[in-house]
């Protein structure tokens, strides 16, 4: 293991909880960094948008490139809280939402899905042909993580990656989304992808779905079946899973990779009896037995927090004393 991934997470009695962990950073005050949006065409006449914390300039420092979760975007606590620390650290990072999650609807009938890549491939293309000089670091969160580990199985272009909660059997985890308190999540990200897909419905005059069709569905394996998977060219939700899961991925990554879960993560799927031997030797696993999804705090300070602390020290950021001057500053007014 890294000397940087040492440090273990204790977090207090309260944080022990997984889902005060989960939901409690949802509710913190954030500072928000002041941002430049692009757009990304894509091959398939689509786009992505691109949130910066700066300026592309051909300076020879690191690009952080940020993939959200599920429904998950700028606003997203994680995202939000990281993108400020780096600002401070005069870093330059991207913010890649998925199809449709940033200020636009995307032009497209089908929207994003967990392996997705087109996007991620666009943006790495982009930066290696413009700026080659540029290290490629990059973080996944959730989905968005899983995401990011078909990618690296494929793909040595970045030079360093981050993990962060994982699924990695997007079947069970569907399935355990429908189980007791879980469901809480379940309904929380089922009726914004609903909505978002019942906007579509209102724009598309020939849309092959119905209102009826959208407002029937009560679960994520459902939405899929509906609406991802035929969508996005799977013959359906089990063909979609099984082809987009990142479990069978990890064992052919060459990047090295920081990859985060904790056991008590109350979203996705619980690990694999059979997960290390899945594991690349390029591959460095923290399970721990706190951290909720996506949380990993140890303190009520919003500021404070053990994964973005780990997050810096993994990718080595330091501040830059004012080297990268195309880095805009933290708003300290935003919210």
């Amino acid at each position: 293991m890294p000397s940087q991934l040492t440090a273990p997470f204790n977090p207090p009695l309260l944080f022990k909880n997984p889902h005060f962990q989960t939901i409690y950073p949802t509710f913190a005050r954030q500072h928000q960094p002041f941002i430049k949006w692009q757009r990304l065409e894509l091959n398939d006449g689509d786009f992505v948008e691109l949130a910066l914390n700066g300026a592309l300039t051909a300076e020879p420092l690191p690009i952080v490139i940020m993939l959200p979760g599920l429904e998950g975007s700028l606003e997203s606590h994680y995202i939000k809280r990281l993108l400020g620390k780096i600002s401070q650290l005069n870093t330059l990072a991207i913010v890649l939402h998925h199809r449709g999650c940033g200020q636009s609807p995307n032009r497209l009938w089908r929207s994003y899905h967990s392996n997705d890549q087109m996007g991620l491939i666009a943006l790495v293309n982009m930066l290696k042909a413009q700026y080659p000089q540029r290290p490629l670091f990059a973080v996944g969160y959730s989905m968005g993580a899983n995401l990011l580990a078909n990618y690296l199985s494929a793909h040595s272009e970045i030079t360093k990656a981050a993990l962060i909660s994982p699924p990695f059997d997007l079947a069970l985890s569907a399935q355990m989304m429908n189980d007791g308190v879980r469901r809480i999540y379940r309904r929380y990200l089922l009726e914004s992808l609903k909505q978002r897909l019942i906007n579509k419905i209102d724009v598309f005059a020939n849309a092959p779905l119905s209102l009826a069709d959208v407002k029937a569905v009560r679960s994520i394996a459902q939405f899929d079946e509906l609406y991802t998977a035929p969508g996005c060219g799977f013959a359906d939700a089990n063909d979609y899973y099984q082809k987009a899961s990142c479990i069978n991925k990890l064992a052919t990554i060459q990047t090295p990779t920081w990859l985060l879960r904790a056991v008590d993560d109350p979203v996705i799927d619980p690990l694999p009896e059979d997960f290390q031997a899945k594991l690349s030797p390029h591959v460095y696993t923290q399970i721990t037995p706190y951290g909720g999804h996506v949380g990993f705090c140890d303190s009520l300070l919003a500021k404070r927090s053990w994964l973005d602390k780990m997050l810096i020290q993994w990718f080595a950021l330091e501040a830059r004393k004012g080297e990268n001057k195309n880095v805009i500053k933290t708003n300290k007014n935003a919210v």
